[in-house]
Protein backbone atom coordinates (compact mmCIF):
# COMPACT_ATOMS: atom_id res chain seq x y z
CA UNK A 1 0.00 0.00 0.00
CA UNK A 2 3.00 2.28 -0.38
CA UNK A 3 1.39 3.78 -3.48
CA UNK A 4 -1.59 5.04 -1.46
CA UNK A 5 -1.87 8.72 -0.65
CA UNK A 6 -2.51 9.70 2.97
CA UNK A 7 -6.29 9.42 3.11
CA UNK A 8 -7.00 8.76 6.79
CA UNK A 9 -9.81 10.99 8.03
CA UNK A 10 -9.12 12.00 11.66
CA UNK A 11 -12.22 11.27 13.71
CA UNK A 12 -13.94 13.87 15.85
CA UNK A 13 -12.47 14.02 19.36
CA UNK A 14 -9.31 12.10 18.46
CA UNK A 15 -5.80 13.42 18.18
CA UNK A 16 -4.34 13.25 14.70
CA UNK A 17 -1.37 10.87 14.80
CA UNK A 18 2.13 12.26 14.46
CA UNK A 19 2.59 10.53 11.12
CA UNK A 20 -0.43 12.36 9.71
CA UNK A 21 0.85 15.77 10.87
CA UNK A 22 4.49 15.34 9.90
CA UNK A 23 5.96 17.02 6.84
CA UNK A 24 7.59 14.43 4.58
CA UNK A 25 11.29 14.76 3.75
CA UNK A 26 13.73 13.04 1.38
CA UNK A 27 17.52 13.19 1.88
CA UNK A 28 19.93 12.81 -1.08
CA UNK A 29 23.75 12.64 -0.74
CA UNK A 30 26.22 10.37 -2.48
CA UNK A 31 28.26 10.08 0.74
CA UNK A 32 26.73 7.58 3.17
CA UNK A 33 28.51 9.14 6.17
CA UNK A 34 27.15 12.61 5.31
CA UNK A 35 23.69 11.10 4.87
CA UNK A 36 23.82 9.40 8.30
CA UNK A 37 25.10 12.58 9.95
CA UNK A 38 22.16 14.48 8.54
CA UNK A 39 19.72 11.82 9.77
CA UNK A 40 21.14 12.01 13.29
CA UNK A 41 21.55 15.79 13.47
CA UNK A 42 18.01 16.38 14.80
CA UNK A 43 15.09 14.37 16.12
CA UNK A 44 13.10 14.62 12.91
CA UNK A 45 9.73 13.42 14.21
CA UNK A 46 9.90 15.52 17.35
CA UNK A 47 10.60 18.54 15.14
CA UNK A 48 7.56 17.76 12.99
CA UNK A 49 9.05 15.86 10.03
CA UNK A 50 9.35 12.31 8.76
CA UNK A 51 12.08 10.98 6.46
CA UNK A 52 10.27 8.98 3.78
CA UNK A 53 13.39 8.21 1.71
CA UNK A 54 17.16 8.61 1.78
CA UNK A 55 19.19 7.97 -1.38
CA UNK A 56 22.85 8.03 -2.44
CA UNK A 57 22.09 7.70 -6.15
CA UNK A 58 20.38 10.65 -7.93
CA UNK A 59 18.54 8.33 -10.35
CA UNK A 60 17.14 6.32 -7.46
CA UNK A 61 16.28 9.59 -5.73
CA UNK A 62 14.17 10.62 -8.74
CA UNK A 63 12.24 7.34 -8.58
CA UNK A 64 11.75 7.70 -4.83
CA UNK A 65 10.47 11.25 -5.26
CA UNK A 66 7.90 10.10 -7.79
CA UNK A 67 6.89 7.26 -5.47
CA UNK A 68 6.73 9.03 -2.09
CA UNK A 69 6.22 12.66 -3.17
CA UNK A 70 8.05 14.26 -0.23
CA UNK A 71 7.22 17.87 0.57
CA UNK A 72 10.86 18.82 1.25
CA UNK A 73 14.04 17.51 -0.41
CA UNK A 74 17.56 18.08 0.95
CA UNK A 75 20.09 17.33 -1.80
CA UNK A 76 23.87 17.54 -2.05
CA UNK A 77 24.96 19.76 -4.92
CA UNK A 78 28.07 17.77 -5.95
CA UNK A 79 27.24 14.19 -6.95
CA UNK A 80 28.40 11.92 -9.77
CA UNK A 81 26.15 11.09 -12.76
CA UNK A 82 23.74 13.93 -11.90
CA UNK A 83 24.50 16.90 -9.63
CA UNK A 84 22.03 18.46 -7.20
CA UNK A 85 20.92 21.21 -9.56
CA UNK A 86 20.25 18.77 -12.40
CA UNK A 87 18.28 16.51 -10.08
CA UNK A 88 16.30 19.52 -8.86
CA UNK A 89 15.41 20.48 -12.45
CA UNK A 90 14.15 16.93 -13.11
CA UNK A 91 12.07 17.00 -9.92
CA UNK A 92 10.55 20.40 -10.73
CA UNK A 93 9.70 19.12 -14.23
CA UNK A 94 7.28 16.61 -12.63
CA UNK A 95 5.03 19.54 -11.57
CA UNK A 96 4.62 18.14 -8.07
CA UNK A 97 4.66 20.73 -5.23
CA UNK A 98 7.99 20.51 -3.37
CA UNK A 99 10.55 22.64 -1.51
CA UNK A 100 14.25 21.87 -2.18
CA UNK A 101 17.24 22.76 -0.03
CA UNK A 102 20.69 22.43 -1.64
CA UNK A 103 23.59 21.24 0.53
CA UNK A 104 27.08 22.36 -0.49
CA UNK A 105 30.58 22.11 0.95
CA UNK A 106 31.45 25.71 0.07
CA UNK A 107 29.82 29.03 -0.72
CA UNK A 108 29.63 29.80 -4.40
CA UNK A 109 27.70 32.80 -5.73
CA UNK A 110 27.25 31.26 -9.21
CA UNK A 111 25.73 28.11 -7.78
CA UNK A 112 23.47 30.16 -5.51
CA UNK A 113 22.30 32.30 -8.43
CA UNK A 114 21.51 29.26 -10.56
CA UNK A 115 19.73 27.61 -7.62
CA UNK A 116 17.47 30.65 -7.20
CA UNK A 117 16.72 30.75 -10.93
CA UNK A 118 15.46 27.18 -11.06
CA UNK A 119 13.35 27.55 -7.90
CA UNK A 120 15.54 26.17 -5.09
CA UNK A 121 14.29 27.46 -1.71
CA UNK A 122 17.75 27.97 -0.21
CA UNK A 123 21.20 26.45 0.06
CA UNK A 124 23.10 25.43 3.19
CA UNK A 125 26.83 25.08 3.72
CA UNK A 126 27.47 21.65 5.20
CA UNK A 127 30.11 22.60 7.78
CA UNK A 128 27.91 25.46 9.05
CA UNK A 129 24.82 23.32 9.59
CA UNK A 130 23.86 22.59 13.19
CA UNK A 131 20.68 21.48 14.92
CA UNK A 132 19.40 25.01 15.46
CA UNK A 133 20.07 26.28 11.92
CA UNK A 134 18.58 23.19 10.28
CA UNK A 135 15.38 23.35 12.37
CA UNK A 136 15.11 27.08 11.61
CA UNK A 137 15.48 26.54 7.85
CA UNK A 138 13.08 23.61 7.81
CA UNK A 139 10.59 25.64 9.85
CA UNK A 140 10.52 28.36 7.17
CA UNK A 141 9.69 25.77 4.51
CA UNK A 142 7.06 24.11 6.70
CA UNK A 143 5.34 27.47 7.19
CA UNK A 144 5.34 28.10 3.42
CA UNK A 145 3.97 24.62 2.72
CA UNK A 146 1.12 24.95 5.21
CA UNK A 147 0.13 28.41 3.96
CA UNK A 148 0.29 27.34 0.32
CA UNK A 149 -1.76 24.19 0.95
CA UNK A 150 -4.40 26.17 2.86
CA UNK A 151 -4.70 28.68 0.02
CA UNK A 152 -4.76 25.97 -2.65
CA UNK A 153 -7.44 24.11 -0.73
CA UNK A 154 -9.59 27.24 -0.50
CA UNK A 155 -9.23 27.83 -4.26
CA UNK A 156 -10.05 24.18 -5.04
CA UNK A 157 -13.15 24.30 -2.87
CA UNK A 158 -14.28 27.56 -4.43
CA UNK A 159 -13.76 26.19 -7.93
CA UNK A 160 -15.57 22.90 -7.24
CA UNK A 161 -18.51 24.75 -5.64
CA UNK A 162 -18.86 26.84 -8.80
CA UNK A 163 -18.66 23.80 -11.06
CA UNK A 164 -21.26 21.90 -9.01
CA UNK A 165 -23.56 24.89 -9.37
CA UNK A 166 -23.14 24.72 -13.14
CA UNK A 167 -21.27 28.03 -13.15
CA UNK A 168 -18.09 29.05 -14.90
CA UNK A 169 -14.99 29.37 -12.68
CA UNK A 170 -14.67 32.81 -11.05
CA UNK A 171 -12.79 35.22 -13.29
CA UNK A 172 -10.49 36.29 -10.48
CA UNK A 173 -9.37 32.70 -9.88
CA UNK A 174 -5.75 32.44 -10.92
CA UNK A 175 -5.14 30.90 -14.35
CA UNK A 176 -2.71 28.39 -12.86
CA UNK A 177 -5.27 27.17 -10.35
CA UNK A 178 -7.93 26.91 -13.08
CA UNK A 179 -5.70 24.79 -15.27
CA UNK A 180 -4.49 22.67 -12.38
CA UNK A 181 -7.88 21.80 -10.94
CA UNK A 182 -9.98 21.80 -14.08
CA UNK A 183 -7.71 19.18 -15.63
CA UNK A 184 -7.45 17.01 -12.49
CA UNK A 185 -4.08 15.69 -13.60
CA UNK A 186 -3.51 13.79 -10.37
CA UNK A 187 -5.66 10.82 -11.42
CA UNK A 188 -8.93 9.48 -10.01
CA UNK A 189 -11.20 11.49 -7.75
CA UNK A 190 -13.74 10.22 -5.23
CA UNK A 191 -16.66 12.57 -4.62
CA UNK A 192 -18.42 11.67 -1.35
CA UNK A 193 -21.75 13.51 -1.22
CA UNK A 194 -22.92 13.44 2.42
CA UNK A 195 -26.39 14.46 3.56
CA UNK A 196 -27.95 14.56 7.01
CA UNK A 197 -30.82 12.07 7.11
CA UNK A 198 -34.15 13.90 7.41
CA UNK A 199 -37.66 12.56 7.73
CA UNK A 200 -39.59 12.01 4.50
CA UNK A 201 -41.65 15.17 3.74
CA UNK A 202 -45.15 13.73 3.93
CA UNK A 203 -46.53 17.16 4.78
CA UNK A 204 -44.76 19.53 2.40
CA UNK A 205 -45.60 22.60 4.43
CA UNK A 206 -43.76 21.14 7.44
CA UNK A 207 -39.98 21.00 7.16
CA UNK A 208 -38.58 18.34 9.50
CA UNK A 209 -34.85 18.75 9.99
CA UNK A 210 -32.23 17.55 12.41
CA UNK A 211 -31.88 19.39 15.70
CA UNK A 212 -28.91 21.79 15.63
CA UNK A 213 -28.14 20.31 12.23
CA UNK A 214 -26.28 23.40 11.02
CA UNK A 215 -23.25 22.42 13.10
CA UNK A 216 -23.12 18.77 12.01
CA UNK A 217 -21.74 19.20 8.52
CA UNK A 218 -19.33 21.85 9.69
CA UNK A 219 -17.81 19.38 12.15
CA UNK A 220 -17.21 16.84 9.39
CA UNK A 221 -16.07 19.68 7.16
CA UNK A 222 -13.37 20.60 9.68
CA UNK A 223 -12.34 16.99 10.14
CA UNK A 224 -11.88 16.60 6.40
CA UNK A 225 -9.84 19.79 6.23
CA UNK A 226 -7.30 18.15 8.56
CA UNK A 227 -6.64 15.50 5.94
CA UNK A 228 -4.02 16.40 3.39
CA UNK A 229 -5.53 14.82 0.29
CA UNK A 230 -9.18 15.47 1.04
CA UNK A 231 -11.26 18.59 0.46
CA UNK A 232 -14.69 19.41 1.87
CA UNK A 233 -17.19 21.81 0.35
CA UNK A 234 -20.39 22.76 2.15
CA UNK A 235 -23.26 22.85 -0.37
CA UNK A 236 -26.16 23.76 1.93
CA UNK A 237 -27.00 23.54 5.67
CA UNK A 238 -27.39 19.75 5.66
CA UNK A 239 -25.22 18.62 2.73
CA UNK A 240 -21.53 18.66 1.83
CA UNK A 241 -19.25 17.02 -0.70
CA UNK A 242 -15.88 15.55 0.21
CA UNK A 243 -13.30 15.10 -2.54
CA UNK A 244 -10.48 12.55 -2.22
CA UNK A 245 -7.57 12.81 -4.64
CA UNK A 246 -5.69 9.75 -5.89
CA UNK A 247 -2.53 9.22 -7.90
CA UNK A 248 -2.78 8.23 -11.54
CA UNK A 249 -1.53 4.70 -10.97
CA UNK A 250 -4.05 3.89 -8.20
CA UNK A 251 -6.21 0.87 -9.11
CA UNK A 252 -9.93 1.54 -9.38
CA UNK A 253 -10.67 -1.28 -6.91
CA UNK A 254 -8.35 0.35 -4.38
CA UNK A 255 -9.97 3.73 -4.92
CA UNK A 256 -13.43 2.26 -4.28
CA UNK A 257 -12.23 0.43 -1.17
CA UNK A 258 -10.66 3.56 0.34
CA UNK A 259 -13.75 5.66 -0.47
CA UNK A 260 -16.03 3.04 1.13
CA UNK A 261 -13.94 2.82 4.31
CA UNK A 262 -13.85 6.61 4.58
CA UNK A 263 -17.67 6.77 4.26
CA UNK A 264 -18.15 4.18 7.01
CA UNK A 265 -15.77 5.97 9.40
CA UNK A 266 -17.59 9.25 8.89
CA UNK A 267 -20.98 7.61 9.48
CA UNK A 268 -19.89 5.70 12.58
CA UNK A 269 -18.41 8.65 14.40
CA UNK A 270 -21.17 11.02 13.31
CA UNK A 271 -23.80 8.73 14.80
CA UNK A 272 -21.72 8.13 17.92
CA UNK A 273 -21.14 11.81 18.65
CA UNK A 274 -24.48 13.32 17.60
CA UNK A 275 -27.01 10.47 17.81
CA UNK A 276 -27.99 11.29 14.27
CA UNK A 277 -27.13 9.80 10.91
CA UNK A 278 -25.87 10.76 7.48
CA UNK A 279 -26.20 8.99 4.16
CA UNK A 280 -23.47 9.20 1.53
CA UNK A 281 -23.33 8.80 -2.25
CA UNK A 282 -19.74 8.00 -3.33
CA UNK A 283 -18.95 8.66 -7.00
CA UNK A 284 -15.57 7.67 -8.45
CA UNK A 285 -14.40 9.82 -11.36
CA UNK A 286 -11.63 8.51 -13.60
CA UNK A 287 -12.76 10.33 -16.72
CA UNK A 288 -11.12 13.75 -16.58
CA UNK A 289 -13.69 15.19 -18.99
CA UNK A 290 -16.65 14.28 -16.78
CA UNK A 291 -18.90 17.24 -15.95
CA UNK A 292 -18.94 17.96 -12.22
CA UNK A 293 -22.43 19.44 -12.41
CA UNK A 294 -23.64 16.12 -13.83
CA UNK A 295 -21.92 14.28 -10.99
CA UNK A 296 -23.78 16.41 -8.47
CA UNK A 297 -27.08 15.77 -10.29
CA UNK A 298 -26.45 12.02 -10.06
CA UNK A 299 -25.88 12.32 -6.30
CA UNK A 300 -28.97 14.45 -5.72
CA UNK A 301 -31.11 12.04 -7.72
CA UNK A 302 -29.65 9.10 -5.76
CA UNK A 303 -30.67 10.66 -2.45
CA UNK A 304 -34.29 10.60 -3.67
CA UNK A 305 -34.12 6.79 -3.50
CA UNK A 306 -33.20 6.74 0.20
CA UNK A 307 -36.91 6.33 1.00
CA UNK A 308 -36.55 2.77 -0.35
CA UNK A 309 -33.39 2.02 1.64
CA UNK A 310 -33.65 3.89 4.94
CA UNK A 311 -31.10 6.04 6.77
CA UNK A 312 -27.38 5.85 7.54
CA UNK A 313 -26.70 4.23 4.17
CA UNK A 314 -24.00 4.32 1.53
CA UNK A 315 -25.87 4.55 -1.77
CA UNK A 316 -24.41 2.79 -4.79
CA UNK A 317 -26.03 4.91 -7.50
CA UNK A 318 -25.14 2.40 -10.23
CA UNK A 319 -27.14 -0.41 -8.59
CA UNK A 320 -30.38 1.51 -7.98
CA UNK A 321 -33.25 -0.22 -9.87
CA UNK A 322 -34.66 2.93 -11.46
CA UNK A 323 -38.02 2.84 -13.24
CA UNK A 324 -38.43 4.42 -16.66
CA UNK A 325 -42.21 4.65 -16.39
CA UNK A 326 -44.55 5.36 -13.50
CA UNK A 327 -46.61 2.56 -11.95
CA UNK A 328 -48.86 5.03 -10.11
CA UNK A 329 -51.91 4.03 -12.16
CA UNK A 330 -51.88 0.58 -10.53
CA UNK A 331 -51.51 2.18 -7.09
CA UNK A 332 -54.28 4.66 -7.90
CA UNK A 333 -56.83 1.86 -8.26
CA UNK A 334 -56.08 0.70 -4.71
CA UNK A 335 -56.20 4.30 -3.48
CA UNK A 336 -59.75 4.59 -4.83
CA UNK A 337 -60.73 1.46 -2.91
CA UNK A 338 -59.03 2.82 0.21
CA UNK A 339 -61.06 6.02 -0.01
CA UNK A 340 -64.25 3.97 -0.06
CA UNK A 341 -63.07 2.03 3.00
CA UNK A 342 -62.35 5.32 4.73
CA UNK A 343 -65.84 6.64 4.07
CA UNK A 344 -67.22 3.35 5.38
CA UNK A 345 -64.89 3.66 8.40
CA UNK A 346 -63.65 0.14 7.84
CA UNK A 347 -60.39 0.07 9.81
CA UNK A 348 -59.32 -3.45 8.88
CA UNK A 349 -59.80 -2.83 5.16
CA UNK A 350 -57.86 0.43 5.49
CA UNK A 351 -54.89 -1.45 6.97
CA UNK A 352 -55.01 -4.05 4.21
CA UNK A 353 -55.20 -1.43 1.44
CA UNK A 354 -52.23 0.48 2.89
CA UNK A 355 -50.21 -2.73 3.03
CA UNK A 356 -50.99 -3.44 -0.61
CA UNK A 357 -50.19 0.14 -1.69
CA UNK A 358 -46.78 0.29 0.00
CA UNK A 359 -45.91 -3.24 -1.11
CA UNK A 360 -46.52 -2.13 -4.70
CA UNK A 361 -44.43 1.01 -4.19
CA UNK A 362 -41.54 -0.99 -2.75
CA UNK A 363 -41.28 -3.42 -5.67
CA UNK A 364 -38.39 -2.61 -8.04
CA UNK A 365 -37.90 -0.87 -10.35
CA UNK A 366 -38.42 2.24 -8.21
CA UNK A 367 -39.85 5.64 -9.00
CA UNK A 368 -39.66 8.22 -6.16
CA UNK A 369 -42.37 10.30 -7.84
CA UNK A 370 -44.83 7.45 -7.27
CA UNK A 371 -44.11 7.61 -3.54
CA UNK A 372 -44.63 11.37 -3.44
CA UNK A 373 -47.84 11.20 -5.51
CA UNK A 374 -49.18 8.45 -3.24
CA UNK A 375 -48.40 10.42 -0.09
CA UNK A 376 -50.02 13.53 -1.58
CA UNK A 377 -53.17 11.58 -2.38
CA UNK A 378 -53.30 9.94 1.06
CA UNK A 379 -52.83 13.29 2.81
CA UNK A 380 -55.59 14.83 0.67
CA UNK A 381 -57.95 11.96 1.57
CA UNK A 382 -57.07 12.26 5.25
CA UNK A 383 -57.59 16.04 5.39
CA UNK A 384 -60.89 15.83 3.52
CA UNK A 385 -62.23 13.17 5.89
CA UNK A 386 -61.18 15.14 8.96
CA UNK A 387 -62.74 18.34 7.67
CA UNK A 388 -65.96 16.60 6.74
CA UNK A 389 -66.22 14.97 10.17
CA UNK A 390 -65.12 18.08 12.11
CA UNK A 391 -62.04 16.29 13.48
CA UNK A 392 -59.46 18.60 14.99
CA UNK A 393 -55.77 17.92 14.28
CA UNK A 394 -54.47 15.67 17.01
CA UNK A 395 -50.86 14.73 17.86
CA UNK A 396 -49.78 11.66 15.92
CA UNK A 397 -48.84 8.52 17.82
CA UNK A 398 -45.86 8.23 15.49
CA UNK A 399 -43.35 11.10 15.25
CA UNK A 400 -43.41 12.69 11.82
CA UNK A 401 -39.67 13.32 12.24
CA UNK A 402 -38.92 9.56 12.21
CA UNK A 403 -40.11 8.59 8.73
CA UNK A 404 -37.07 7.29 6.85
CA UNK A 405 -38.46 4.43 4.73
CA UNK A 406 -41.65 3.10 3.17
CA UNK A 407 -42.51 0.94 6.17
CA UNK A 408 -42.37 3.83 8.65
CA UNK A 409 -44.42 6.00 6.26
CA UNK A 410 -47.04 3.23 5.97
CA UNK A 411 -47.24 2.94 9.76
CA UNK A 412 -47.70 6.69 10.09
CA UNK A 413 -50.60 6.74 7.62
CA UNK A 414 -52.13 3.67 9.25
CA UNK A 415 -52.02 5.40 12.63
CA UNK A 416 -53.52 8.59 11.24
CA UNK A 417 -56.31 6.85 9.31
CA UNK A 418 -57.32 4.58 12.18
CA UNK A 419 -57.28 7.41 14.75
CA UNK A 420 -59.39 9.54 12.37
CA UNK A 421 -61.98 6.75 12.09
CA UNK A 422 -62.03 6.39 15.87
CA UNK A 423 -62.45 10.14 16.32
CA UNK A 424 -65.26 10.27 13.74
CA UNK A 425 -67.10 7.45 15.54
CA UNK A 426 -66.68 9.26 18.88
CA UNK A 427 -67.95 12.54 17.44
CA UNK A 428 -70.97 10.82 15.89
CA UNK A 429 -71.71 9.14 19.22
CA UNK A 430 -71.90 12.53 20.87
CA UNK A 431 -73.88 14.09 18.03
CA UNK A 432 -76.47 11.43 17.03
CA UNK A 433 -78.62 8.84 18.72
CA UNK A 434 -77.76 5.15 18.60
CA UNK A 435 -80.54 4.53 16.06
CA UNK A 436 -79.32 7.21 13.64
CA UNK A 437 -75.73 6.02 13.99
CA UNK A 438 -76.81 2.54 12.93
CA UNK A 439 -78.53 3.98 9.86
CA UNK A 440 -75.42 6.06 9.00
CA UNK A 441 -73.20 2.98 9.19
CA UNK A 442 -75.48 1.10 6.78
CA UNK A 443 -75.61 4.03 4.35
CA UNK A 444 -71.83 4.59 4.34
CA UNK A 445 -71.04 0.89 3.97
CA UNK A 446 -73.68 -0.01 1.41
CA UNK A 447 -74.24 3.16 -0.62
CA UNK A 448 -73.47 1.23 -3.84
CA UNK A 449 -76.25 -1.34 -3.47
CA UNK A 450 -80.02 -1.00 -3.95
CA UNK A 451 -81.30 -0.06 -0.49
CA UNK A 452 -84.91 0.62 0.52
CA UNK A 453 -86.14 2.35 3.69
CA UNK A 454 -88.13 -0.76 4.60
CA UNK A 455 -85.03 -2.98 4.36
CA UNK A 456 -83.02 -0.65 6.63
CA UNK A 457 -85.93 -0.53 9.11
CA UNK A 458 -86.16 -4.34 9.20
CA UNK A 459 -82.42 -4.64 9.91
CA UNK A 460 -82.59 -2.39 12.96
CA UNK A 461 -86.01 -3.78 14.04
CA UNK A 462 -87.96 -0.54 13.76
CA UNK A 463 -90.72 0.75 11.52
CA UNK A 464 -89.96 2.61 8.31
CA UNK A 465 -92.12 5.56 9.38
CA UNK A 466 -90.23 5.92 12.69
CA UNK A 467 -86.73 5.85 11.22
CA UNK A 468 -87.70 8.35 8.49
CA UNK A 469 -88.88 10.83 11.09
CA UNK A 470 -86.01 10.20 13.54
CA UNK A 471 -83.33 10.52 10.85
CA UNK A 472 -84.81 13.73 9.37
CA UNK A 473 -85.03 15.35 12.81
CA UNK A 474 -81.37 14.63 13.70
CA UNK A 475 -79.59 14.90 10.34
CA UNK A 476 -81.73 17.56 8.69
CA UNK A 477 -82.38 15.68 5.44
CA UNK A 478 -84.18 12.48 4.46
CA UNK A 479 -82.50 9.05 4.38
CA UNK A 480 -82.83 8.99 0.59
CA UNK A 481 -81.38 12.51 0.35
CA UNK A 482 -78.42 11.53 2.54
CA UNK A 483 -77.81 8.37 0.47
CA UNK A 484 -77.88 10.44 -2.73
CA UNK A 485 -75.39 12.88 -1.21
CA UNK A 486 -72.97 10.02 -0.40
CA UNK A 487 -73.32 8.59 -3.91
CA UNK A 488 -72.80 11.94 -5.66
CA UNK A 489 -69.73 12.83 -3.60
CA UNK A 490 -68.22 9.46 -4.45
CA UNK A 491 -69.18 9.89 -8.13
CA UNK A 492 -67.38 13.25 -8.22
CA UNK A 493 -64.24 11.62 -6.78
CA UNK A 494 -64.30 8.87 -9.41
CA UNK A 495 -65.01 11.20 -12.31
CA UNK A 496 -62.21 13.56 -11.24
CA UNK A 497 -59.64 10.78 -11.69
CA UNK A 498 -60.43 10.59 -15.41
CA UNK A 499 -60.07 6.80 -15.22
CA UNK A 500 -63.71 5.80 -15.52
CA UNK A 501 -66.49 6.14 -18.07
CA UNK A 502 -69.86 7.56 -16.97
CA UNK A 503 -71.66 4.19 -17.05
CA UNK A 504 -68.85 2.66 -14.93
CA UNK A 505 -69.17 5.38 -12.30
CA UNK A 506 -72.95 4.92 -12.26
CA UNK A 507 -72.56 1.20 -11.47
CA UNK A 508 -69.87 1.82 -8.86
CA UNK A 509 -72.06 4.19 -6.86
CA UNK A 510 -75.23 2.08 -7.03
CA UNK A 511 -77.17 3.09 -10.19
CA UNK A 512 -78.17 0.47 -12.75
CA UNK A 513 -79.15 3.15 -15.30
CA UNK A 514 -76.49 5.61 -16.47
CA UNK A 515 -79.26 7.89 -17.81
CA UNK A 516 -80.95 8.14 -14.43
CA UNK A 517 -77.53 8.60 -12.77
CA UNK A 518 -76.79 11.50 -15.13
CA UNK A 519 -80.13 13.12 -14.31
CA UNK A 520 -79.51 12.88 -10.53
CA UNK A 521 -75.90 14.08 -10.95
CA UNK A 522 -77.03 17.14 -12.93
CA UNK A 523 -79.56 18.04 -10.26
CA UNK A 524 -76.96 17.66 -7.48
CA UNK A 525 -73.94 19.37 -9.07
CA UNK A 526 -75.43 21.55 -11.80
CA UNK A 527 -73.30 19.75 -14.42
CA UNK A 528 -73.69 16.66 -16.53
CA UNK A 529 -71.12 13.92 -15.73
CA UNK A 530 -69.50 14.40 -19.18
CA UNK A 531 -69.21 18.15 -18.56
CA UNK A 532 -67.56 17.48 -15.21
CA UNK A 533 -64.93 15.13 -16.68
CA UNK A 534 -64.13 17.61 -19.47
CA UNK A 535 -63.61 20.42 -16.95
CA UNK A 536 -66.49 22.60 -18.20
Amino acid sequence: MAEQLRLVVPLHGEQVSNMQQLVSVMLVDDEIMALNNLKNLIDWEEAGYTIVASETNPRNALESFHKYRPQIVLVDIMMPVMNGLELSREIFALNIPVRILILTSYKDFLYAKEAVEIGISNYLVKHEINEESLILELGKLKYEIQNTETNDRYLRQRLIRHLIGGLLPPENLEIGIKNKYLDFKIGSLAFLFAKIDTSYPILKEISVVAKSHSNFIWDIFNLANDTEYMDAIRLNPDEAVFVIYFKEEELKETVREIASKTCKKMQERFQQDYEHTISIVPIIVDNKNQNIRNIYSIAENSFNYSVYMGKNIIIDYESIPTAVNSSFKEVSVILNELESDFVKRDSESLKNRLNIIFTLLGKPPWNPEDVQNTCDRLVFTLVKFRNKNSIQDNPSKIEISNLFNLNSIRKWFESEFISSVENAVTIDALRYSRIVRKILVILHHEYNVDLSIEEIADRIHLSAVYIRKRFKNEIGITILGYLTKIRMEKAIELLSTGEYKVFEVAELVGYSSSQYFSKVFKKYSGLRPLDYTSGV
